[in-house]
């Protein structure tokens, strides 16, 4: 009954890895170990986008890391000049999206926020100016 320990790193992926092991007899011993690494941290990027002109303009994100899949939303409620894809979508999916703004968007701070399959959150800041 002796311990060991196995450092995995975080990238690594799942999956089942044979380690044989010598007994205090010197007969080696083999082990079935299921290798689950946990994900990288769930990111958003860029986490402090330059500000979006309210006249209209756009901000592509990267979300990375996590667990997929993902489901990104805004915390505005005005789809019709802010939102994600087409107008009136306030929720995108994957890992590019891209929020858009057109021309009457209220100015102000928008939260981006990001939600992976096991309910880890990343934000970002998008502020909408002149």
């Amino acid at each position: 009954g002796g311990t060991f320990r196995i450092t995995v790193p975080a990238d690594t992926p799942t999956e089942d890895v044979t380690v044989t092991v010598t007994d205090q007899s010197g007969k080696p011993v083999p082990a079935l170990l299921k290798v689950t690494a946990a994900p990288l941290a769930l990111k958003i990027t860029p986490s402090s986008p330059p500000v979006i002109s309210s006249t209209g303009g756009s901000q592509p994100f990267t979300i990375s890391g996590g667990t997929p899949p993902y489901v990104t939303t805004s915390s505005s409620t005005d789809t019709t000049h802010i939102y994600f894809g087409t107008p009136g979508t306030a929720s995108a999916t994957g890992p590019s999206i891209t929020l858009t703004v057109v021309s009457g968007a209220q100015q102000g701070p928008v939260t981006i926020t990001t939600v992976d399959s096991v309910g880890s959150s990343a934000i970002a800041t998008v502020t909408i100016g002149p």
